[in-house]
């Protein structure tokens, strides 16, 4: 069972009444902006919000009495998001949410312990709904950290470890940011109009950004329903692409003769994807996640006899914890038995000169081809006279104002066309020089 989200309540709280300056930035922009991401994915939801204006800001009643109304007139077995972005504090009660009135001398009686909004929560697991709750707030305390008792029907998702304080950049909160960017570039690299809550969970503090460093979201995602939920991706909110100065796409080709060798692959390839992200094989999104990894056409001429099986697999985006030589690796390193070619995209021109000096950093030479083709082959010599195979990165130009590379493996004496794991570690260097190029 699958649940697509199309109900949220974003509340944003930046102003309070007993110490005005502990006022936050962004807190109410960040539930503004998530509120906006879910309304451009899915206009015909039902997303509301409820942040601090100039003139007022949420408290406690009204928190309460928005989540009440908003869970109550959630459809029969629907799923929605309560977001909640602001201070909090732990306390021996568990966490506890701030109001716009909340006191530090009395947090249980006048902010919005947590407890509470999951007991709100709880009383509609008998209609089978279900809740997503994020939280962009701290965790911090100088008490012992307090688990908090998450109902059946409910997942939350943490900004912040047991104890640790969430943090906020110039530009808004560290997990909001993250979130609604990596949305963006599921959306890129895929075909997807959902994401799986644990999919994007995992990738969150994979993703790398020029703005985070690599220690600023260590988030956590605790309850149940998390392989079932799923995020709508907005496709307006997509930042623009192929602007001069980016990076490449790159994706990963598969050629088959056979139907049975095509599921084959695709079946040992899905596991190591699932492996990766650490997604049970099980779990429904965790395969409908692995599937938009691939673009799996199989063409015909019409003939039985010309058949062509073959799929592209997207390699993802860089991230604080790996590369995406590093998740090549990992696919390579599986038991196909298959050649494969590596494509580059960049969608605008680089000349011939700049991948001519990637020559000297691996070894290699450059060469002509036919249709006045050039490429780097590597390595220019082979490190002995029992070496068999050598890479070869091919320079296509498709249009004018765009350039690909295809790089694969070849046997020394006849380019005979191989698997890419026989060009290993250097097929690594190789792939993240291609990646560096501008």
């Amino acid at each position: 069972m699958s649940l697509e989200i199309y109900n949220g309540l974003f509340v944003g709280v930046d102003r309070y009444a007993q110490r005005r300056d502990n006022r936050l930035q962004h807190a109410s922009s960040d539930a503004t902006s998530l509120h906006q991401y879910f309304r451009a994915a899915r206009p015909n939801g039902h997303w509301s919000k409820l942040v601090s204006t100039t003139n007022k800001a949420p408290r406690q009643v009204e928190i309460l009495a928005e989540l009440t109304k908003f869970a109550k007139n959630l459809p029969v077995g629907e799923s929605g998001i309560f977001y909640f972005s602001g201070h909090a504090s732990m306390c021996d009660r568990g966490l506890v949410l701030k109001s716009y009135d909340a006191h530090d001398d009395f947090p249980i009686d006048t902010g919005l312990r947590l407890a509470r909004v999951l007991e709100i929560v709880k009383a509609q697991a008998a209609q089978k709904k279900r809740f997503l709750v994020i939280l962009d707030c701290c965790r911090d305390s100088d008490m012992p950290a307090v688990a908090d008792d998450i109902p059946p029907n409910c997942c939350i998702l943490y900004a912040s470890g047991l104890g640790q304080a969430a943090l906020e950049s110039s530009q808004g909160g560290v997990l909001t940011r993250s979130f609604i960017e990596s949305m963006n570039a599921i959306g890129r690299e895929t075909d997807l109009t959902v994401c799986p809550l644990r999919a994007l969970c995992n990738r969150l503090t994979r993703q790398l950004f020029g703005w985070r460093p690599a220690s600023a979201l260590t988030v956590e995602l605790h309850g149940n329903g998390a392989d079932q939920l799923h995020l709508p991706i907005a496709r307006t909110t997509v930042a623009v692409q192929g602007t001069e100065g980016s990076g490449p796409t790159a994706v990963l080709n598969y050629y088959f003769g056979s139907e049975k060798e095509y599921n084959e692959a695709f079946g040992v390839l899905g596991r190591r994807i699932l492996h990766w992200y650490g997604i049970r094989h099980t779990s429904p999104g965790g395969r409908m996640y692995v599937q938009e990894h691939f673009e799996r056409p199989a063409n015909s001429s019409g003939r039985p006899d010309q058949i062509r099986y073959f799929f592209q697999v997207r390699m993802p985006d860089r991230c604080s914890h790996w590369t995406p030589s590093d998740f090549l690796v990992h696919l390579l390193e599986g038991s196909l038995e298959v050649s494969e070619t590596i494509k580059f995209n960049w969608p605008y021109r680089i000349e011939d000169s700049v991948f001519k000096e990637l020559r000297h950093a691996v070894d290699g030479e450059w060469v002509s081809g036919a249709y006045d083709e050039h490429g780097l082959r590597w390595p220019k010599t082979p490190a002995s006279e029992s070496a068999k195979y050598r890479g070869a990165a091919w320079i296509l130009r498709d249009t004018p104002n765009e350039t690909s590379v295809t790089i694969r493996c070849e046997t020394m004496v006849d380019s005979y066309e191989m698997p890419l794991r026989l060009l290993l570690p250097s097929l690594r260097d190789v792939y993240d020089l291609m990646q560096s190029i501008r």
